[in-house]
């Protein structure tokens, strides 16, 4: 630091009064030199002493939490900061700069530096910072920020010793995906048409629609997907099937007799048996709260009524009293006595004739 090498204001007058001695000592001893002499001395002393007056500054320093008033004759911040004893880290911030020139009435203001941490692009940082707000620490750290980059806390919050700063990146992309669209499928009765039988009309075909979604990413993390449009490049063309409705009595003849039957099906059948294995927790009991025994069938309501009679061969005579979670559609659960003989049936394809009520 540099030192103004000004001379005190005592030093001032003890060399003036020199310099008259001198002046005594060897000038003429005339009487009217004495009185330029004189003359000459005051004006020196008047100079020094507006000097003096120039010279002096009163300033004032903040630091820590406090005020110093410092009287001085230094002539720059660092000169002064030095003489009032005030230590300044390297990463202290003095306000004016330390080689700036005292002022009088000048406040000088020493910022200390204090520790954050800085959580941005998946590192930590640890920064001395002088910085007042967030904003102004990540400016000071040659951070910038996107438009739509979050900041935490905000960047106009003041910032303390140990605070932790997070950043946030944010992109939004969009991004656009060709989608198959199912087609419908459409159900007509047909009371020329025989029941149990059913015909395609009309194929189902898919259609194909583009759907264009906004993504949104946090430091890289997909956190949000909307969907914002929806393009249909080709529309799907609904499935119609016909189905008959015509009761038509007919005869089966088997080695057990004959049957007359109303609807003939070829059914995906399995097994159970009445046991909890089977039936947990209705054990024993059918959907239709008759006992659980061999002759007695589940099937989908929606397909074969319950209560519908049947024959079904290789198993025989039959009756529709259960259901079954898993038996929808053209499946039938038959039961038997014991488990082992359901295992030994296993899943096979068989026959089912519907009776006509007698």
């Amino acid at each position: 630091m540099s030192h103004n090498p000004l001379l005190s204001r005592g030093q001032v007058m003890q060399r003036l009064r020199r310099i008259g001695q001198a002046v005594l000592r060897y000038g003429r001893p005339l009487r009217e030199r004495r009185v330029q002499v004189l003359l000459a001395v005051g004006l020196v002393v008047a100079v020094a002493l507006v000097g003096y007056a120039w010279l002096r500054k009163d300033v004032t320093i903040a630091v820590d939490s406090k005020e110093i008033k410092v009287v001085t004759f230094q002539g720059e911040v660092a000169g002064v900061l030095a003489e009032a004893r005030v230590q300044v880290g390297t990463a202290d911030r003095v306000v004016p700069g330390l080689q700036e020139r005292l002022k009088k009435g000048m406040r000088i203001r020493v910022v200390r530096a204090m520790p954050v941490a800085i959580l941005v692009d998946g590192e930590k940082l640890s920064r001395l910072t002088t910085g007042q707000t967030v904003g102004e620490v990540l400016r000071e750290n040659g951070i910038g920020l996107g438009t739509l980059d979050m900041v935490a806390p905000a960047p106009a919050s003041p910032v303390k010793a140990g605070a932790t700063i997070k950043v946030t990146r944010v992109a939004v992309q969009a991004l656009a995906k060709n989608e198959t669209v199912q087609f419908d499928t459409l159900r007509r009765a047909d009371d020329q048409m025989e029941r149990g039988m059913e015909k395609i009309i009309q194929p189902g075909q898919k259609g194909l629609q583009v759907l264009t979604y906004r993504l949104r990413y946090e430091d890289g993390r997909l956190v949000r997907k909307d969907q914002i449009k929806t393009e249909v490049l080709k529309k799907p063309v609904t499935k119609v099937v016909v189905y008959g409705t015509r009761t038509v009595i007919r005869t089966l003849l088997t080695s057990r007799g004959s049957y007359r039957y109303k609807e003939f099906r070829v059914m995906e059948a399995t097994a159970y048996d009445p046991g909890p294995k089977s039936n947990y927790p209705f054990t024993g009991i059918t959907a239709r709260g008759t006992k659980a025994r061999y002759g007695v069938v589940a099937v989908d309501p929606r397909v074969i009524p319950l209560g519908s009679r049947l024959y079904i061969p290789g198993y025989g005579e039959a009756v529709a009293e259960d259901t079954g979670s898993a038996i929808k559609g053209n499946r039938i659960d038959l039961c038997f006595e014991t488990l082992p003989e359901a295992v030994r049936f296993g899943r096979r394809p068989m026959q089912v004739y519907v009776l006509a009520d007698e």
